[in-house]
């Protein structure tokens, strides 16, 4: 199993087409975890949803973090 840190920040349906992409390409088996820096357009709760069905983890910043800032909590 490969794990997959994503961080995100806004940008929706970018973030759709990004789920849907690594569902239709990825053919191993993965984990995902979203790292969201304070999304206000619905991407946060986009992947929360998603966290009832797939297996992915979102963690919610309270901040626009730095990309190296969100590998690390991601890792933790």
């Amino acid at each position: 199993m490969i794990t997959i840190i994503t961080a995100i920040y806004n940008q929706l349906p970018m973030n759709k087409l990004y789920w849907e992409y690594l569902n239709r390409y990825t053919t191993v088996p993965y984990e995902l975890i979203i790292v969201d820096n304070g999304s206000t357009d619905g991407s946060l709760e986009f992947f929360q949803n998603l966290e009832k069905y797939y297996p992915v983890t979102v963690i919610a910043n309270d901040g626009n973090y730095s990309y190296p800032y969100c590998q690390n909590i991601a890792t933790k």
